[in-house]
This record gives C-alpha cells, structure tokens and sequence, in this order.
C-alpha cells in the first residue's frame, strides 16, 4: 500500500465557502498539502436560509484536485437542533457516497461539532478516524460540560488525534485524553506563494511599516496594540500601522483608534485574501499580533515565510516555533510591553535575515514536510491499527 494513493474523507465542522472563504482555512490548506500524496475528498455543509437555499448538494474538483462534496442545510439559532441536523445530513450523504462505490481509507474530522458522528460513521464502518482538534478552549481549560462529553466519545473512538501545538497537546492531557493517540501536527502554508520579496520604496518614503492581521473580535485585543502604538514616540512621523481583517470588532477598534489620535498613523484595510495578502506582507517591515492567545498562529508563518520579522504577545503555540532569529515576544494584555518591544523591533528589523527566517519556516511548514508527516501516521493507523475493537 505505501506506493498507492490512500482514500482520505475530510469531514471539518468548518470549511472556506463563497460567502466566508476565510472559514477554517487551515483546513483548506492541509487538504490541498495531503492532496499531494493522497486522493483527498471533503463533505461539508453550507449554511443557507430558505429564500437563498439552491441545489442539495454540489460535487466538483477544485483547482488542487481536491474534491469537494457540499450539502446545503438551513441555518438554525439552536445550537441542539443545528448539531442533529448536521449528523442527519452527514449520515445520509456518506451513504450517498458508498452507494456510489465510495470507501474512504481514512476518515479525518475537524473540530467537537462534527467529531461525534466522524467517529460514529468510522465505527460502523470499521475505517480509522482521526480527531482533529483547535479549540483554544482546551488550551485554556475551559471547555463547557457539553464540549468535554464530546471530546471524551470522540477521542475515545477515535484512533489517533492531531492537535497543532503542545499547548494543545497539554490541554488535552488535563482532560484524561489517551496520550499515546496524541500527534502534534503543525499547521501548513504554501511557501510557494508566501516567500521573501524585497520591496523598494521612494528614497522621500522613510515610513517604518507595521502590520497586524486577524479576525477584528474584541478577543484578539487589537486595542491592546492600538494603545502600544499611542505610548511610542513618533515625533518624527516614522510609523505607520496597517490592520487587514474584518469582524464584528471593527467598528469599536476604528472609534477607539479616533479616540487615541492615530487616525493619521492606522489604516484599516479590512479582509484581504491570496495575492493581496501576500502584497501587504511584502511591504511590511514587520508583523506584530496583540492576541493573548492562539493555538497555532497561522498569519505568524505566512509573516515569516515571507522573511518578516515578528513582535508577538500570545501564548500557546507560536512558543512552539518562534525564536529569537524570528522575534520578539512581549507579555500579553500589556500596551507598555507590547510598545517597548515594538520600538525595540522598529530599531532591529533590517538585522533579521529574511531569507534564513523564510528557509527554517520552509522546513517546519511546506506542504510537502506537513504533507508527507501525515501520510505517514495515516500510513501506520492502517497497517497497525485494529478496527473494531
């Protein structure tokens, strides 16, 4: 079997769609990684209401040869009635796809929301599962009573469980998790696409470019970065900070910038994807992220493939693989550290090697490297693992 191309059924609780291409991206990503290796099939739904609401179910390949199997289902406010209807409509299109000669060699969920029936459908049909898993709030160890019943039937059945950090994997092991199942599997990038450009300004253009990308929640504590740059002394108009991401925060963060006189100083931008992305990165001179917590950081390696240094204030799992070639880090929820180490970063940017952050970053994170990692414990669960028991 280790020369043919493995069957692997995707089944994420989130996945990019049209209307919200940003939805479980990192999904996306390690489906376009494994693809490389493996014939790669993702079911997933695509919350409608009833005036919108257009064919059941769209099966096409995407630009990466991956296949994409997406079910229509009514958006619900009940958490209860939504979760039951989405195991009804996964139960009934995977036996869609084994009518139609369909068996999947591996099964791969994503996330509480669809771990239970993922494992339920893999039991049935004596298929390996893995379970994986990004909730900060295993991290954090705070998951409600509902999210640790579905965590302890979902590891229990499953075979093995992919987390993206050891802040996760520890999260998980306070909650009696099976530590011989646990894999920490980083998330992926195209290094292709996110790489070291050197951009040229005007010899007039003395600005020192400063970037911060994420969801704009009020959970990712964007004033936390907003009131550091108000502490900086920029008497000689050096600084400039732009802000690419949307949400419901938005409003609140563009009023409290007013409110501090940076209106000259910050940009919002708002959602930016692909090429565009990449260009703001390009002209950056380095990345900073004011969140108190992530459990990967997928923006830091896409800041980093791009050979920009970093300022970064979260816990979890950018410790797993920031160092001190690539950043700073400043304590969390803390405007006067976070400003010092700004102002540290705006006189040490242009000692980072850009091209040495890009090639470590290369070497953790590429679809290949986290491609070829997966195939291999997929490769293992089958030969090792009996179903069933």
């Amino acid at each position: 079997m280790t020369n043919d191309r493995l069957k692997i059924l995707f089944i994420p609780a989130w996945y990019p769609t049209k209307k919200d291409p940003v939805n479980g991206i990192f999904i996306k990503e390690q489906a376009k990684a494994l693809q490389v290796f493996n014939d790669v099939t993702v079911l997933y739904r695509n919350f409608t209401d009833r005036k919108s609401k257009g064919k059941e179910i769209d099966d096409y390949i995407d630009e990466f040869g991956v296949r994409n199997i997406v079910f229509d289902t009514l958006y619900r406010k009940s958490l209860t009635i939504k979760f039951f209807s989405y195991c009804r409509a996964i139960w009934k299109y995977f036996k869609v796809l084994k009518k139609s000669g369909y068996r999947p060699d591996i099964i791969h969920t994503h996330a509480f929301f669809s771990g239970p029936i993922a494992t339920l459908l893999a039991k049935k049909h004596r298929i390996p599962v893995i379970l994986s898993l990004h909730k900060a709030s295993i991290m954090n160890k705070t998951l409600s009573p509902m999210k640790k019943l579905g965590l302890q039937i979902s590891s229990k059945w499953a075979n093995a469980i992919f987390v993206v950090s050891s802040a996760l994997s520890k999260g998980l092991l306070h909650y009696g998790v099976d530590k011989s199942k646990i894999h920490i599997v980083p998330n992926t990038i195209n290094t292709d696409k996110f790489f070291p450009k050197k951009t040229i300004y005007s010899s007039k253009d003395k600005k020192i470019r400063i970037l911060s990308i994420c969801m704009l929640r009020l959970s990712k504590k964007l004033d936390v970065l907003l009131q550091a740059i108000s502490k900086i002394n920029d008497s000689g108009g050096e600084l400039l900070l732009n802000i690419v991401g949307d949400g419901e925060g938005r409003s609140y963060y563009e009023k409290f910038a007013q409110k501090l006189g940076l209106s000259d100083i910050v940009n919002f931008h708002g959602a930016t994807f692909g090429n565009n992305l990449v260009e703001f990165i390009h002209e950056c001179d380095f990345f900073v992220l004011a969140s108190p917590w992530e459990t990967f950081g997928i923006v830091i390696i896409e800041a980093l493939a791009c050979g920009k240094p970093v300022v970064i204030t979260s816990e979890g799992g950018p410790r797993d693989f920031v160092t001190d070639k690539m950043g700073v880090f400043a304590k969390p929820n803390n405007p006067d550290d976070l400003a010092k180490a700004i102002e540290y970063m705006m006189n040490k940017y242009k000692e980072y090697n850009s091209d040495e952050i890009y090639i470590e970053i290369d070497k953790q994170f590429s679809y290949k490297i986290i491609g070829k990692k997966i195939d291999a414990i997929y490769r293992s669960l089958i030969k090792n693992t009996k179903i069933g028991n």
